[in-house]
């Protein structure tokens, strides 16, 4: 989870987690040996649903999936690591990251969102009818309970998925399906365009999962058409994702990826929300397969 790659040393490893203090040391009677045991701050960590799942070998041939899976996990390595952040990622990075550390923030990975939609609305693009109230309806505490729990927040982090939408001049929830086994609902015009639901590569939530507090990260490793980053602003700057999102964060592989989204941002009036900076691992490409490091360049 922490991004690390096979073939470090163990002690490196350790060395790295104890000085970030994720774990402590602890020694044995006859000191013949030194324990670990995880900190409150590394149960954290290490509890953070952002973790690769097992692979098997066939699938760590489809090497696209792998980098970005790669990717997303190192840039959360360095967004939850209690080591200041001397380059600047974006305004305000530290003053972030140390929200998130002290709990104000909960870091949500796309797994947890998707698996979290899909048990609420089920795994087709639609929603069935009778589940729409609930899709457009931002989870609350009960009436005089206590705010949502840490738990409570991952239950509902289907909340950080933008959800289907008409797209027009106004932008307005999809309120009529043609039915439950319809996978397209509304055939789409010039005038409105029906948006498919879009989960961010990872999603920093406010704990309390106030309106337009949560912040996205994107990690775009290759290019794009323009229209695609148009679209993908168009979502987060909609009304139902700027009830979700304050900001939009991408980490680029290249100077050229970062221009065409700050374009996309510009034309779509995004560009108050959305942050751009591009990243180095060190090797070449930048791949997260063999890279060591992930820092911001120039």
């Amino acid at each position: 989870m922490a991004g690390y790659m096979p073939g470090t040393t163990h002690n490196r490893v350790l060395e790295t987690i104890y000085k970030r203090r994720l774990v402590e040391r602890i020694e044995n009677i006859d000191s013949s040996q030194t324990l670990y045991a995880l900190t409150a701050r590394g149960n954290s960590f290490a509890s953070a649903p952002i973790a690769l799942p097992p692979l098997i070998t066939t699938e760590w041939q489809n090497s696209t999936q792998q980098e970005h899976r790669l990717g997303v996990a190192r840039f959360m390595s360095v967004l939850m690591s209690s080591t200041k952040i001397t380059e600047s990622y974006w305004d305000n990075a530290n003053d972030l990251r140390e929200v998130l550390l002290n709990g104000d923030y909960i870091l949500l990975g796309e797994p947890q969102i998707n698996a979290a939609y899909a048990e609420r609305f089920g795994k087709k693009k639609y929603p069935t009818p009778d589940t729409l109230p609930l899709l457009y309806k931002k989870p609350v505490a009960k009436e005089n309970a206590a705010p949502l729990a840490r738990s409570e927040v991952y239950e509902n982090s289907w909340w950080y998925m933008i959800p289907p939408y008409l797209h027009a001049e106004q932008d307005e929830p999809i309120r009529a399906l043609t039915g439950e086994n319809a996978d397209t609902p509304l055939t789409p015009s010039p005038e409105t365009i029906v948006m498919q639901r879009h989960p961010a590569d990872a999603v920093l939530a406010p704990a309390t999962m106030r309106n337009g507090g949560a912040v996205a990260i994107e990690i775009e490793r290759y290019p794009k058409s323009s229209a695609a980053y148009e679209t993908t602003m168009c979502r987060y700057g909609s009304a139902l994702g700027r009830a979700r999102f304050s900001a939009v964060i991408w980490a680029c592989a290249t100077h050229e990826i970062a221009n065409a989204i700050e374009r996309a941002a510009e034309k779509t009036g995004t560009t108050q929300m959305c942050t751009t900076f591009v990243y180095d691992t060190g090797r070449r490409n930048g791949s997260f397969l063999q890279g060591t490091e992930f820092r911001v360049c120039e």
